[in-house]
């Protein structure tokens, strides 16, 4: 078994190629002569888009030893095994009507938190992540065994 289970889709590799020709159109408004308020504001474009693809390289969920990590474009949620009451698969129904299944942790100190960026994979790929992460969590919270003489 691996040490880490990742769940990463598709819609990062769109994400990215969408940032990436907003990065080219930023580009091409930097190098032609334009006033200088002009180059400043693509200039902000062109970070913000570089961060964009950043961003969307990175979508996805983590599983390690020290717990699980989810990736969205706003934010990573990083949550220790030892705050991890409960993990299990939730099958949902996406906006055109197809199944979907998504991970969801219930923390001990706040409540069920569905990981909405392992929304959009198919069932079998999320159950067998489910499994990993079980058998990961069991592995990083087992007791150390008693070493007494």
């Amino acid at each position: 078994m691996g040490q880490s289970g990742f769940i990463h889709g598709g819609s990062g590799i769109i994400l990215v190629a969408a940032g990436m020709t907003f990065i080219s159109i930023s580009i091409m408004g930097i190098v032609k002569p334009v006033p200088i308020a002009a180059h400043v504001m693509y200039s902000i474009f062109l970070a913000g888009f570089i961060l964009w693809c950043y961003r969307s390289a990175r979508l996805g969920v983590t599983i390690d030893r020290s717990g699980v990590v989810e990736r969205s474009l706003g934010q990573t949620r990083r949550i220790p095994w030892s705050q991890i009451s409960d993990l299990k698969v939730e099958e949902t129904t996406g906006p055109m009507g197809n199944k979907r299944a998504m991970l969801v942790i219930t923390s001990k100190t706040r409540g069920k938190m569905p990981l909405s960026a392992s929304a959009r994979f198919g069932l079998d790929s999320v159950r067998d992540v489910a499994v990993r992460a079980s058998e990961m969590r069991l592995a990083a919270t087992a007791e150390p065994a008693s070493t007494e003489r």
